[in-house]
């Protein structure tokens, strides 16, 4: 039920992706470029795309009371989708 893990997961998502294409073109970046792409990735979340209403971190906190309803309705059960 904590949001911080469904931001961790979309991380750990996108930077797979970004080494996967690394890898693909035989590029190596050192540890400073991965935590500079962290921080962007992250701070990408809190910006609206554009044609978008609400960025993904709005998105996220939006849907909080929606999850909570679901999870109260399974009896505290299985909460996720």
């Amino acid at each position: 039920l904590n949001p911080i893990e469904t931001v961790w997961a979309w991380l750990r998502r996108d930077l797979a992706k970004r080494e996967q294409s690394d890898y693909a073109v035989g590029r190596v970046i050192a540890i400073h470029q991965f935590k500079q792409r962290a921080a962007e990735l992250l701070q990408s979340y809190g910006e609206k795309k554009k044609g978008q209403k609400h960025s993904s971190l709005e998105k996220l906190v939006r849907g909080i009371p929606k999850m909570l309803r679901v999870c109260k309705e399974r009896n505290y059960g299985r909460c996720g989708k």
